[in-house]
């Protein structure tokens, strides 16, 4: 004779833990589907990067790229297709740049100030449907290790370095109606190496690198409202860090 489960109780397991014994069971969820680091196909050449990574229409772009041993900076371009886990190699960027700072606007993948042997203000624009880089609106000066994000169409540039690693407060926006670049209001606390993300519908700023001497990790978090060009507070983070991820 069947006997029919008890309504009602609900058991959760551990990742690798079978179900209870004494339950029934009726749905449980996908083993993978969990918070574990699983190791993919790996780039091609190891480098440094904090940003120059990209996520677009289902696959991952990475330019450039710096090896700090022989203070080599490099001109490559790489696709990652999660589907198949393998990287493929796109044209190259005309300038090899390491820190350099990365959006997609429009379908084409922007890549934004960077240092090689200096710091420069080169934009370079690369078009995933004919392969090819072209010429981009210059910043007004010279940055790198500054972080762009995309938002509204539009494509914000927050703080970076300038010559000597000297770190700005300064945020740029790029308007593809103008093809300039325009001043905002800028940030409260000046740093390089900063993460940005798009989080209830404002920029959060999270860490980077600065302080009286330029070279301490900060927990700063400050939060961009782009609608009214201000700036609030946000809760800094437990732990100081200077390239950081964040998503």
């Amino acid at each position: 004779t069947a006997v029919s489960a008890p309504v009602g109780l609900v058991s959760a397991v551990d990742y690798n833990d079978d179900n209870p014994s004494d339950h029934t069971l009726l749905d449980r969820t996908d083993r993978n589907a969990t918070h574990q680091w699983e190791e993919m196909a790996p780039v091609s050449v190891a480098r440094n990067a904090y940003d120059g990574v990209e996520a677009f229409d289902g696959k991952i772009y990475f330019a450039g790229g710096r090896n700090p041993v022989s203070n080599t900076n490099y001109n490559l371009f790489e696709c990652y297709d999660p589907v198949t886990d393998q990287w493929s190699t796109l044209s190259a960027m005309p300038t090899p740049r390491g820190s350099v700072a990365t959006a997609f606007l429009d379908g084409k993948f922007y890549a934004i100030g960077g240092s090689n042997s200096s710091i420069f203000n080169k934009v370079e624009i690369f078009d995933p449907e004919t392969n090819q880089w072209s010429v981009g609106p210059s910043l007004p000066s010279a940055v790198s290790h500054g972080t762009a994000i995309t938002v509204n169409g539009k494509i914000l540039l927050f703080g970076g370095a300038t010559e000597g690693s000297l770190r700005i407060d300064q945020v740029l926006e790029l308007d593809p109606a103008t093809n300039q670049w325009a001043e905002k209001n800028s940030m409260p606390t000046a740093r390089f190496w900063a993460k940005v993300v798009w989080f209830e519908e404002k920029i959060w700023v999270i860490g980077g690198t600065g302080g009286s001497n330029n070279t301490s990790s900060l927990n700063v978090v400050e939060v961009y409202d782009v609608m009214t060009d201000s700036w609030m507070s946000g809760v800094p983070s437990n732990t100081a860090r200077g390239g950081g991820m964040a998503w």
